[in-house]
């Protein structure tokens, strides 16, 4: 279902039930049942990240479609990770196989113990009423960096159109 601009009233102008339903209902079911996508990783082992380039992290499980009509999405992603003492990462998303990118930045600094890295939600403009493939890519400097992926530390990464 996607939003569907209501129509201009005069005054006194009678509305059918098709066009209420049309302007009223159809959209604040969309409003309430916006379009999201997700992928929580709890199985399959952990993630060690070596590329000083920007790489897919998991490019099966960690790749998401959603289809928009909006242009505006938000993408999350929260997850465990370890590295060097001095590892500092990297996180993006591809979107649309690298037709354009959202950055999360590329010096977040990584503890020696593993601990949360939970970025706030990316907000992305700008894209066509279609669907959209949003790819999670990673990078670090020069050092190893795990990225833990379990039931006590799940990988989750998450689109919502907004």
């Amino acid at each position: 279902m996607a939003w569907t601009t209501p129509t201009t009233r005069s005054v006194s102008e009678l509305i059918t039930p098709v066009e209420w339903n049309i302007d009223l209902v159809d959209n604040l079911l969309y409003l309430y049942s916006r379009p999201a996508a997700s992928y929580t990783g709890v199985a399959g082992g952990n993630y060690t990240v070596t590329s000083t380039s920007y790489v897919a992290l998991d490019a099966t499980n960690l790749k998401l479609t959603l289809t928009t009509s909006s242009g505006r999405v938000l993408v999350g992603v929260i997850m465990n990770a370890a590295g060097g003492a001095t590892l500092a990462a990297g996180f993006r998303v591809n979107i649309d196989s690298g037709s354009s990118y959202g950055y999360w930045g590329d010096s977040h600094q990584v503890s020696v113990t593993p601990s949360v890295i939970s970025f706030a939600p990316l907000l992305l403009t700008g894209l066509s009423a279609a669907s959209h493939t949003f790819q999670l890519e990673v990078k670090v400097n020069g050092n190893t960096m795990t990225i833990y992926r379990g039931t006590a530390q799940p990988v989750r990464f998450w689109v919502m159109e907004v």
